[in-house]
């Protein structure tokens, strides 16, 4: 990719312009969404067509010492991504993620090992001439590693997605559901309604100010509304909930995990 790019601007026979154009394309982009305030890395994939055939174009002309080199530092980076893979369950954020992150360090390193697989055998077929085979061999075994990489996330689901949470949860359609000082994305989801939210803004500021009514500004205007709610749920973090304990505010636990507590008026 980076030699792809490096190449895009110079002359070079009848696919110049085209080159340049797709290259504009994926600058404008990459440099547009960095500038953004707020950004997923999502953002960019517009991007990722433009460098496909950019990255295509070279591949379609590269000599074989080249691709060879290339086969060399992919599976020297494959190796090394074995190695590091023993180190991933240190990065453990807290105690309920370490099970987690250990478990996720094998899908890591089963990953990189099919990438290390792929590539030797892609060096191999490079070795031998077989340009199209050793790059169908790489971007197979590749993709399949990526997937592993993607699918062994799922054992970080109890300790990060809400829906753990919310099946410990009775139904609550229909009564007052507040989220103090924190916005889970996923929650509202799986309860299939909206919360209130109280003492937090950040990115659903602008609809706050335009509908002030759905969010509560302080938790002192939270324990006021939850003294005269008959029934109401709220969910928090742990420091958020030991605060209010020592105020000695009537609250009743429900359901908790990892990182959050749904408490309940009693």
């Amino acid at each position: 990719m980076a030699q792809a790019l490096s190449r895009a601007w110079r002359p070079h026979g009848e696919t110049v312009m085209a080159k340049r154009f797709l290259l504009v394309w994926s600058v404008v982009v990459f440099c547009f969404f960095s500038a953004s305030g707020s950004k997923l890395a999502s953002y960019i994939l517009p991007m990722f067509p433009a460098l496909a055939l950019l990255a295509g174009e070279f591949l379609a002309r590269i000599e074989r010492k080249a691709l060879i080199a290339h086969l060399v530092l992919a599976a020297l980076a494959a190796a090394v991504a074995i190695g590091l893979s023993t180190a991933v369950p240190g990065f453990a954020r807290d105690p309920a993620q370490q099970a987690a992150t250990a478990r996720y360090a094998l899908w890591l390193g089963g990953a990189a090992s099919l990438w290390l697989v792929g590539s030797v055998a892609a060096l191999l077929f490079a070795w031998r001439g077989l340009a199209r085979t050793a790059l169908l061999m790489l971007s197979a075994t590749a993709l399949a590693a990526g997937m592993a990489t993607l699918l062994g996330h799922d054992v970080f689901a109890p300790t990060s997605s809400s829906y753990y949470l919310a099946r410990q949860l009775p139904p609550t359609l229909n009564r007052p559901f507040y989220s103090l000082r924190m916005y889970d994305q996923t929650l509202p989801f799986y309860l299939d309604r909206t919360l209130t939210l109280v003492e937090y803004r950040d990115e659903l500021s602008f609809g706050l100010d335009s509908e002030p009514e759905k969010g509560l500004p302080t938790i002192a205007a939270f324990v006021e509304r939850w003294n005269g709610d008959r029934e109401a749920y709220a969910v928090m973090g742990e420091a958020t909930y030991q605060e209010l304990a020592k105020e000695n505010l009537p609250m009743l636990i429900v359901a908790r995990d990892a990182h959050r507590i749904v408490v309940r008026t009693p």
